[in-house]
């Protein structure tokens, strides 16, 4: 499971947690993983996802109210890509992303900061991998802490098959919003 080795997250470390995966992808194969292994695991994607009670689609500036609050929203690329240079430099040279479109991607993470501010509880944890500057302005309302992620020789030979178009930063942090 790659996301796990990118992440430095393991399912040990959410038991007894009830855990949202946003941007989980149409197969919510890292929530399957986490059910797999005992974890209180739901995913939610914008696009149409498998089947299953524990799947949703819609968008992250728009997560719907749970029937209790998480206690981890686990954050990995996909919702905070655009507007975070990593990713958005490469798309705008390239002529397939405008500043403009770049500044309303920054807009929709405030908004999808909010959402997750919204659905967990004071404890309650989100963890956004990979961390990048751009987020810290939009932070500032929230208390954070940034964790290195241990050198770890999978990770990196994963992320660099996985991720050799360079749409992705190094995997060296990851940022923790403590709510």
């Amino acid at each position: 499971m790659d996301i796990v080795f990118r992440s430095g997250i393991y399912p040990k470390d959410l038991a007894g947690k009830r855990v949202l995966d946003l941007g989980c992808g149409p197969t919510g194969r890292f929530v399957r993983y986490l059910r797999d292994h005992g974890v209180d695991a739901y995913g939610l994607d914008s696009r149409p996802v498998a089947r299953s009670s524990f799947l949703m689609q819609a968008e992250a500036n728009e997560i719907p109210q749970p029937s209790s609050p998480y206690d981890r929203i686990f954050v990995h690329y996909a919702v905070f890509r655009l507007g975070v240079s990593g990713f958005s430099e490469p798309l705008i040279n390239q002529g397939r992303l405008t500043e403009e479109e770049n500044y309303l991607n920054l807009l929709v993470m405030m908004k999808i900061l909010d959402q997750m501010n919204k659905v967990t509880q004071p404890g309650s944890q989100a963890i956004i991998v990979p961390y990048s500057d751009e987020l810290e302005d939009f932070l500032l309302p929230y208390s954070c802490t940034i964790e290195n992620i241990l050198n770890n020789p999978i990770a990196s030979l994963i992320t660099n098959i996985l991720y050799a178009n360079k749409l992705c930063p190094a995997l060296v942090q990851r940022l923790i919003i403590n709510y």
